[in-house]
């Protein structure tokens, strides 16, 4: 961004139409960014997206992704010439590093879950007793519990 050549995020930004993806695994985006983005779009417009490739949830090695060589090294997923190339997170660890990165549970939750959902032109199934719904059970530290589905 530059104060007189402001480029496509504040454009975005102002285009109520526009729902932004926010990659949140601690090395796509620098923590003072996704809060900037999340005052920038709020919860209603911000998804959090994982941009998760075949090493997601692996340990260190060599993976593919199509014909390239992607080499995994402390979570961090990188070409050859050290260009990242997609992300060892999961969509959970993007919604916990939200959270630690200072977006409060509610709408980083929000953000992982009915936001997508509405940008796509679907909604989130209503809670009702007796009705279907899915659900996680978790510590105040993000340690899974129970799913509920």
């Amino acid at each position: 961004m530059h104060h007189r050549a402001p480029g496509p995020v504040p454009a975005a930004a102002e285009d109520c139409r526009v729902t932004a993806e926010l990659v949140c695994d601690g090395l796509h985006v620098h923590p003072a960014m996704v809060r900037a983005a999340y005052r920038l779009f709020d919860r209603d417009r911000l998804c959090l997206v994982s941009d998760a490739m075949a090493a997601c949830g692996m340990g260190d090695g060599e993976y593919g992704l199509g014909d390239r060589c992607v080499f995994v090294r402390e979570g961090r997923a990188a070409l050859a010439d050290g260009t990242i190339a997609g992300s060892t997170a999961t969509l959970w660890d993007c919604l916990k590093n939200a959270t630690a990165f200072g977006i409060p549970l509610a709408d980083a939750s929000r953000m992982a879950s009915a936001t997508p959902l509405r940008a796509v032109g679907e909604r989130p199934a209503p809670v009702r007793e007796g009705e279907k719904a899915n659900f996680v059970l978790c510590t105040d530290s993000f340690e899974l519990l129970d799913v509920y589905a």
